[in-house]
């Protein structure tokens, strides 16, 4: 994302005017940037006047989720047993970045460790949706989304476990992909669980998203999850449209029990694909209405094996909703987990099956309209919001959620998910930058950005 260096200033302070007068009451932000985000890009400035290339993503400025390392600048994880760490090296992730010519902004809020999707973080501030302040912004990068929806930012990092991009991503109108399990380093990230960690992208559009993911898509020998395979240049090919490829649509349990509006927008954007060149076709996807169980089986315990000397010397640090979810995982039986290991493997095939005769599958990323902040039980929103996420979670391949619609009662964003095939995230661009081609829903702007403007 190359901008004329005479325009880079000026979105930058705007950018900041932004978070100043609209993160008190958002909170997406735990630490700001301000002096080294105005230090570099006057060294930018410098270096584009003396003709010296700054890289692919000079002038965008890019928030960081907090549970990714940043060298200098506080890492808290979101939680109150990190609250003063300063890392004294980069996250891989961040390093690309920088290498790339990317200025970091703002480290921004999460659920507590990455624990949840809703960013009512105890610690750093109930983050709040930019499109109505009542509403949960999604998790657990409540705060990478929210920067980049009320404009703080151009695009930013978040994590995803169970759908913590995904979902931020959808109920904040934006694009944000979970890449191919190990396609993208966790070396310098507080790890939340080592079988579905993965950092991925948010940004406006599906060009600035394949942009970052471009350049933070490298094999990592340092880090022992990092996976080398075949790396499709997901840039190249960002206009090569929709032409002939084939979209599955399940025929059950993706479409159940889901808001009439949210069915309609998605399936919408199918209709939007084949009139492009797609073909629409019916898939069965046997089990998913097991998978998030399964993954609970999982994640909790892992999550709970992690923590358990913070949860032996000092439970009381942990904010009141994640020490529960923490408990889910102690003392899960271990007949019951290695059950659903090995259910986790056939679903895995399951999946790769379909795919095989489709390139997409195509669900809604959220099965309801925004909740609410207040009277919500965190567990139990967050058990509800990610009921689709979770199974291509269980998945190892990639998947995208792209901005298609405004509810037609509430005015909040609905997203649609699109699936692939393993080092397949170069489809997912594809499909997502065709659809936008011939739509404008990512570039609606919520109230907020709209009032900051004026």
């Amino acid at each position: 994302m190359t901008v004329p260096d005479d325009d880079l200033a000026r979105r930058t302070e705007d950018a900041i005017r932004r978070m100043e007068r609209w993160d008190p009451v958002l909170r997406a932000v735990i630490t700001r940037m301000d002096d080294e985000v105005r230090t570099e890009v006057a060294r930018q400035a410098a270096q584009f006047e003396s003709g010296e290339s700054a890289g692919p993503l000079h002038g965008m400025l890019v928030a960081v989720k907090d549970n990714i390392d940043t060298a200098g600048t506080r890492t808290t994880a979101g939680s109150d047993f990190f609250r003063d760490r300063v890392p004294a090296a980069d996250a891989f992730v961040v390093e690309r970045l920088r290498q790339a010519g990317a200025i970091l902004s703002a480290k921004v809020n999460l659920a507590e460790f990455a624990l949840g999707a809703t960013t009512q973080n105890a610690h750093w501030g109930s983050c709040r949706n930019a499109w109505d302040q009542t509403r949960i912004p999604g998790g657990s990068s409540g705060g990478s989304a929210v920067a980049v929806a009320a404009g703080m930012a151009d695009a930013s990092l978040g994590t995803d476990t169970g759908g913590s991009v995904r979902i931020p991503a959808s109920v904040n109108g934006l694009v944000g992909l979970r890449p191919t399990l190990g396609r993208i380093s966790n070396r310098g990230v507080m790890p939340l669980s080592h079988a579905f960690d993965t950092v991925g992208p948010l940004a406006r559009t599906a060009a600035e998203a394949a942009a970052v993911f471009s350049a933070i898509d490298a094999f990592d020998f340092d880090d022992p999850t990092s996976q080398d395979g075949p790396r499709r240049d997901v840039l190249s090919t960002l206009d090569a449209g929709v032409g002939r490829l084939r979209v599955g649509i399940p025929e059950t349990f993706f479409f159940d029990e889901v808001d009439p509006a949210v069915a309609a927008a998605v399936r919408a954007l199918g209709e939007t694909l084949a009139t492009q060149g797609s073909e629409l076709v019916a898939v069965s996807l046997d089990g998913a209405v097991e998978a998030q169980q399964h993954m609970f089986r999982i994640l909790y315990p892992e999550v709970a094996a992690f923590h358990a000397d913070r949860l032996a010397d000092a439970p009381g640090r942990f904010g009141e909703d994640v020490h529960r979810r923490l408990q889910l995982g102690v003392g899960v039986d271990a007949q019951k987990m290695a059950e659903s290991i090995a259910w986790r493997r056939n679903w895995q095939r399951t999946v790769e099956r379909v795919l095989l005769d489709v390139d997409l599958i195509l669900t809604p990323t959220v099965p309801a309209d925004v909740p609410r902040v207040e009277g919500a039980e965190m567990i139990r929103t967050t058990h509800q919001i990610t009921r689709f996420t979770y199974g291509f979670s269980m998945f190892h391949g990639p998947s995208i959620s792209v901005p298609c619609g405004l509810h037609p009662e509430s005015g909040m964003p609905i997203g649609a998910h699109l699936t692939a095939a393993p080092w397949r995230e170069d489809l997912l661009f594809r499909a997502a930058a065709a659809y936008q081609a011939v739509t404008d829903w990512h570039e609606r702007r919520p109230p907020v950005l709209e009032a900051s403007i004026a």
